[in-house]
């Protein structure tokens, strides 16, 4: 079996990227990342950045509260299967200092079927 079919069969939705990967530069302010989308099953951060990055479903956070993401590739991902309904939150970050870029990859489902 496919991974597509697997997760057809699984999830009882068409599965497939919101988008293309999206690059979101966070820097000492708080920013937001992700846009509350009830559909993700899936995504991904990856700090490519200089400093750390600190991510929470929540506006604040702050270097004292939130997932740490470490500088040069440290990431973060974030599983329905997992997570529950968290997956499906705004997120934001904020950095310890300059300008980090963050890889993000999500994945959403689309429904068919019946319940």
């Amino acid at each position: 079996m496919s991974a597509t079919a697997y997760l057809m069969w699984k999830y009882r939705m068409r599965i497939h990227t919101a988008k293309e990967p999206k690059r979101v530069d966070v820097g000492t302010s708080v920013t937001k990342i992700l846009e509350h989308n009830a559909d993700r099953l899936h995504f991904l951060v990856v700090n490519l950045g200089d400093y750390n990055v600190y991510i929470a479903p929540s506006s604040k956070v702050s270097t004292n509260f939130g997932i740490k993401i470490v500088a040069h590739g440290g990431s973060v991902c974030f599983d329905v299967d997992d997570d529950g309904i968290a997956v499906t939150s705004d997120f934001y970050a904020v950095a310890e200092a300059g300008t980090n870029p963050l890889f993000i990859y999500e994945i959403v489902g689309e429904w068919y079927g019946e319940g």
